[in-house]
């Protein structure tokens, strides 16, 4: 029985695929994902297979229910790997995801170009990747999706009646969950001391107490005060390196406003957000 890469190759060399021609990366796309549909709903069905125990089926049924929310070939194709090679693959690929910007992609150029990223990280590891960039990309597609939801307690977020506008109405048209980007960059940042300028970095009350314990960089040791900080989690760069989106064009005031009732969230200060709210009114 074939590997699933050596099946992708078998295909694309009898449909006389040229993968680097740019002209075709759309149509290339589709029927690379299709060479996986084919390989788990045709060709593994007729190839012999060696039977799961009861414990293995097990759990892998309870990996294919961890993996619903996602495509169902994409679904097919992690829980092959994890049956053949005992990888979680999903697992593999978060951990390489490493851009802020993830949840503000809305086109194909942007989940492949860092499918790709993260596929030339990986396949030198796992050989049996080989050839499924398209996959990749196909997955990071339906993790956004997923993680775009709103989660139960989002109702009771409420900013202003302009920004709480914005954020939904983004998610109705394009899908995209700007709230949750956000949210994951302020706490990436509010749990790296080492990236806040000096001057709004501030013992902890824990400082005294764990200094010779920790080290110097631990969030343990220092408060961001982002209450003063007119730069705020650096969104001067955040922003200019945003990509150039509708619902972004000219709402850096609106992305300062949410990052500042994040950290406001997270330092449970009302009366900061109520303050930030009256000068942010008055703008």
């Amino acid at each position: 029985m074939l590997k699933l890469e050596e099946y992708i190759a078998k295909r694309k060399k009898e449909d006389g695929m040229d993968e680097f021609d740019k002209s075709k990366r759309s149509e290339n796309t589709k029927a690379s994902v299709n060479y996986v549909f084919e390989y788990f709903n045709q060709y593994i069905d007729t190839a012999e297979q060696e039977p799961l125990t009861t414990l293995k089926a097990k759990k892998v049924e309870k990996y294919r229910r961890a993996l619903r929310d996602h495509f169902p070939e994409v679904i097919d194709w992690l829980v092959f790997i994890n049956i053949e090679y005992g990888k979680w693959m999903d697992r593999i690929i978060l951990n390489k995801l490493d851009d802020p910007y993830f949840f503000l992609f809305t086109t194909d150029k942007e989940f492949n170009e860092l499918a790709y990223k993260i596929y030339y990280s990986i396949v030198g590891k796992y050989d049996y990747m080989s050839g499924t960039q398209e996959m990749i990309s196909l997955f990071l597609k339906g993790h956004q999706k997923s993680k775009a939801v709103f989660p139960p307690w989002y109702k009771y977020v409420h900013m202003t009646d302009e920004l709480d506008l914005w954020i939904k109405q983004t998610y109705e048209e394009y899908g995209i969950n700007i709230y949750k980007c956000l949210y994951d960059y302020a706490f990436d940042y509010s749990n790296t001391p080492n990236i806040w300028p000096a001057k709004y970095k501030v013992k902890s009350k824990y400082y005294d107490e764990f200094i010779d314990e920790e080290p110097s960089d631990s969030k343990l040791l220092w408060s961001y005060d982002y209450k003063h900080d007119d730069n705020i989690c650096n969104i001067t760069e955040f922003y200019r390196n945003m990509p150039k989106k509708p619902f972004l064009k000219g709402k850096k005031k609106y992305i300062e406003a949410v990052l500042f009732y994040i950290f406001s969230d997270f330092s449970k200060d009302t009366k900061a957000w109520n303050e930030y709210l009256n000068e942010f009114n008055k703008q």
